[in-house]
């Protein structure tokens, strides 16, 4: 079984982003409180208990004042690291965290990894005019039947056949 940093490339297949549905991104989005010093952005968060890390992406302040301690938000941080597979937490409740430009904030949640955009197999992508798409965000956007494309120079990595048996009930 692969971890999620991984996105099981390491099963022989080789795997891409569809243009339309993103990069794959992992995030941390950390609730705080009893902050005293503001994060700043791309300042690296480190757990104390953990030792997971983080670069500050976003801060959002919800209630309170950095200069009174009782801050409370959120930050959201990129580039995590040190999380616990397969839960995804990075960060544990009420844990220390500091910064290394000075924030300092208590971890009001268990901070949760998340995931945007999505990995496909070779097989299940088209490449038109340089780009390459899901199956799914060529349909809406060409409208073409697929064994139509694939007769073109235009859809590299399919052949007719293949593209012919995703048509049974796949694309109606």
């Amino acid at each position: 079984m692969t971890t999620p940093n991984e996105f099981a490339r390491s099963q022989g297949d080789k795997w891409f982003e569809c243009k339309l549905c993103g990069k794959v991104y992992l995030y941390v989005v950390l609730q705080f409180k009893n902050c005293s010093v503001a994060p700043q952005v791309d300042e690296i968060l480190t757990g104390a208990t953990t030792g997971c890390t983080g670069r500050v992406n976003r801060i959002s302040l919800i209630s309170g004042a950095y200069a009174t301690g009782d801050a409370i938000g959120l930050v959201e941080l990129n580039s995590p690291t040190g999380y616990v597979w397969p839960n995804d937490i990075c960060f544990d409740k009420d844990e220390n965290v500091s910064g290394d430009l000075g924030a300092v904030f208590v971890a009001a949640q268990d901070g949760l990894l998340k995931r945007s955009g999505r990995l496909y197999r070779l097989g299940d992508t088209i490449v038109k005019d340089g780009d390459r798409y899901c199956i799914d965000h060529y349909k809406i956007h060409w409208g073409k039947r697929l064994t139509d494309r694939a007769k073109s120079t235009e859809v590299e990595d399919l052949d007719v056949r293949e593209v012919e048996d995703r048509q049974i009930g796949y694309l109606g």
